[in-house]
């Protein structure tokens, strides 16, 4: 697995799991949070229903027992047991009178109420049943007695008649009350909602009392129990109140019930989830839209800077590859402020030294060859050419001294030339196998004027102007006064060579740190770009006769002392080399 690879593994793992996870949990809590608020809704209706319900009870219940333990009905049901010795017909003449004056003010609450004895048979009956006159019993004086008929599907309430003086039962009166009167439509039809209805169950009978919808104000037709959508078992045997779900036609609906103790009703209130999740259905999808979209737009921005981040290290990689191979100028990404620049600008310091180190091991492995090769040239070459130039002194002294004039020119040239030869053994001896340093307290500003001295014929010669600026206050190094004569004269030598129709030469010293610098520029041509990488390597030269061997010197003289010499660029065409040299604490100089 690659590391953008794992970099966005990580990622989806940390931060768009977890943010896609807030989503959906977001999404699912406004859900539960809409079912809570229709679920309280439905369960307030429902309280509100059932308390007006067992309210309304109650005023029955209190009518019932006016009815029931009033004189004239007392001495009706003694007369009819044969207890008081009272006349039957005027005891139930009085109670006519009584009960249905009664009536008349309760008429509007009740649709009959009976009278029955305490076998059960009917005494009287009060409101109107059937329409027909029960057989063997005439019309009632003042209207109030009714045909005799069966109580069928309607409420019925019941309070028995008990004698007041002994507590015997007398009797029973049973009361069908008026539907609209027990339950009121202003508060049992107030539905949640359009879809929403309310149900009025009978524990007892598992029938359905009552059934309304929010949007028909009136009663309608109450529907089968099994046609309601849920089980009605549980809210029959529930002798509190709940809540729970359930699917009727591909919609969810939400309920809540409270069950009454008198009469054994349960009021059940039903919401349609789906008309209330609407409007918190299309928030609920604009929320999850804007984190798929904070997502999306995260993802794209860390994809973006993950192939950012692992494309330099790619290019890293590459470059690690090339320098291994042996390629020491790789292409790395840019340098920047975060750790992936940081890392690409150290590599490249890196690789540039070890490209330098590779140089220097390079001009190593050229000086050990220079020095088996001086060695060689040392035995081969060397005794020849001096007795060579023996001979051609002694020549030369001959044509000196009265020989003939025609040979004075070719011997001058021959011992020009072995001189040159001599120069180039000597140089390449020094160069392949250094004698060692005779050290000692040498003062730099010496050593430049004499330096200076040596080459000030040659440069008035060719119209150089020498100008010293000898300006460190310190300049006691620790080293051998000939070489570091040596090293300058080959700078200095150079800079008049390269002025060939005059020039300004220049020799600055100052102090940096510890060390002591000397500066030598010439205004002269300038060297090349594509020279400069060349210039200190052995045997390296542009000049038809040079040797190549003057640089490279002067170089391994600056090294040997604990010091440097390097090509600074120079203005306009300038060449400026500068020496750099350890500084000692001792002040007093000794002259070269």
């Amino acid at each position: 697995m690659s590391l953008r690879t794992r970099l966005l593994y990580f990622f989806g793992l940390l931060a768009v799991v977890p943010l896609l996870a807030m989503g959906l949990l977001h999404y699912v809590q406004s859900i539960r949070t809409v079912e809570q608020h229709v679920l309280a809704q439905a369960e307030l209706i429902a309280q509100r229903a059932a308390e007006e319900v067992a309210r309304r009870h109650e005023v029955h219940v209190s009518d019932l027992r006016l009815l029931a333990e009033n004189a004239e009905t007392q001495r009706l049901f003694r007369a009819a047991a044969g207890r008081s010795g009272q006349d039957l017909d005027s005891a139930r003449a009085a109670a006519d009178r009584y009960l249905v004056a009664v009536w008349r003010h309760i008429s509007a609450y009740y649709r009959s109420i009976e009278f029955q004895d305490a076998n059960g048979a009917l005494v009287l009956r009060l409101g109107h049943v059937g329409g027909e006159a029960g057989p063997g019993d005439g019309p009632p004086p003042g209207g109030g007695w009714l045909a005799a008929a069966a109580l069928l599907d309607q409420p019925v309430l019941e309070q028995p008649i008990l004698d007041q003086r002994t507590g015997t039962l007398l009797g029973t009166v049973v009361a069908a009350p008026r539907l609209s009167e027990l339950l009121p439509s202003e508060v049992i039809s107030t539905g949640f909602g359009s879809a929403g209805y309310n149900l009025v169950l009978d524990r007892e009978t598992g029938s359905v009392v009552h059934y309304s919808r929010g949007d028909q104000p009136v009663r309608a037709a109450a529907p089968d129990p099994e046609g309601l959508g849920f089980e009605p078992d549980a809210v029959l045997t529930s002798e509190a109140g709940g809540r729970f779900r359930f699917m009727q036609a591909d919609s969810t609906r939400l309920a809540a019930f409270v069950s009454l103790d008198a009469p054994p009703w349960t009021v059940v209130s039903v919401a349609a989830l789906e008309e209330f999740s609407g409007p918190f259905q299309r928030m609920r999808a604009l929320n999850l839209a804007l984190v798929l979209l904070v997502i999306i737009a995260v993802s794209l921005a860390s994809l973006f800077l993950v192939r950012r981040a692992t494309r330099s290290l790619e290019e890293l990689t590459t470059a690690a590859g090339d320098v291994a191979q042996g390629r020491f100028l790789p292409v790395l990404p840019s340098p920047g402020s975060d750790e992936v620049g940081r890392l690409s600008a150290a590599f490249g310091t890196m690789v540039d030294r070890i490209r330098e180190m590779m140089a220097q091991l390079q001009a190593s492995r050229q000086m050990a060859a220079v020095g088996e090769f001086a060695a060689e040239l040392a035995h081969e070459i060397r005794n020849p050419l001096t007795s060579i130039k023996l001979n051609l002194q002694r020549i030369d002294r001959a044509v000196a001294e009265g020989g003939s004039p025609e040979t004075a020119a070719p011997v001058a040239i021959a011992l020009r030339e072995v001189g040159r030869l001599e120069r180039v053994v000597t140089g390449v001896l020094r160069l392949g196998r250094p004698r060692p340093l005779e050290r000692g307290l040498v003062s730099l500003h010496a050593v430049a004027n004499d330096a200076m001295d040596t080459i000030r014929t040659e440069a008035e010669a060719s119209g150089v102007r020498l100008v010293h600026e000898l300006a460190a206050d310190r300049d006691t190094v620790l080293g051998d006064p000939d070489q570091l004569r040596g090293a300058l004269l080959n700078l200095l030598l150079n800079s008049v060579e390269a002025m060939p129709h005059g020039g300004e030469l220049t020799l600055t010293t100052a102090v940096r740190g510890p060390t002591v610098e000397l500066v030598v520029r010439d205004s002269g041509p300038g060297i090349p770009a594509h020279v400069r990488p060349n210039l200190f390597r052995p045997f390296f030269t542009t000049k038809a006769e040079g040797t190549g061997l003057g640089l490279a010197v002067a170089m391994r003289a600056a090294e040997e002392h604990g010091g440097s010499l390097e090509l600074l660029e120079g203005e306009d065409r300038d060449a400026v080399f500068r020496l750099l040299l350890p500084l000692v604490a001792t002040p007093a100089p000794v002259g070269g």
